[in-house]
């Protein structure tokens, strides 16, 4: 499937800034990363590719965000700005790990061609769906945050009942 990645980051994006809503402290989303890559480290067939790439978008979105929404949460412009920041750094910092790093095969052989047209091509698709994921995953984060405190009942329903 062409720009799977792309599908795939926008998701993660709207994740990253669901829980960044609910929980908007540095770090909260390398976390969330890192239990992704140990959630598909379980359940699927090992592609060390896939393993670095959930977690470079965990950390850059971690970055943007800690930087760009300190404790404004609803400024849909930083918030949008986050996510954008977030796929230009995390494919980038993918893209040159995985080849001249890791130098995984599958990346080596075609050479600074795939890398480019990841960063600059998947990468301004990620970043183009990541201007109105975020700010969406964002508002049902602290929507949902708001509607615990407010009914906190309801929110441990679940767990008592």
């Amino acid at each position: 499937m062409p720009y799977a990645s792309v599908f795939l980051s926008a998701w993660a994006f709207f994740v990253l800034a669901v829980a960044r809503g609910v929980i908007n402290k540095p770090g909260t989303s390398t976390a969330i990363g890192a239990i992704a890559v140990l959630f598909k480290l379980i359940n699927t067939s090992p592609f060390f590719c896939h393993f670095l790439g959930i977690f470079a978008l965990g950390v850059a979105f971690d970055i943007a965000a800690t930087l760009l929404i300190k404790h404004e949460r609803k400024i849909i412009c930083r918030n949008s700005f986050s996510g954008v920041v977030g796929a230009y750094v995390g494919y980038p910092l993918f893209a040159l790990v995985i080849t001249y790093i890791v130098r995984y095969e599958i990346w080596t052989i075609v050479g600074s061609a795939k890398v480019l047209h990841h960063i600059f091509v998947s990468g301004r698709f990620a970043a183009l769906a990541a201007i109105v994921i975020v700010p969406l995953g964002y508002w049902i984060g602290v929507s949902g945050e708001i509607l615990a405190q407010r009914h906190p009942r309801w929110a441990l329903g679940r767990i008592v009942g």
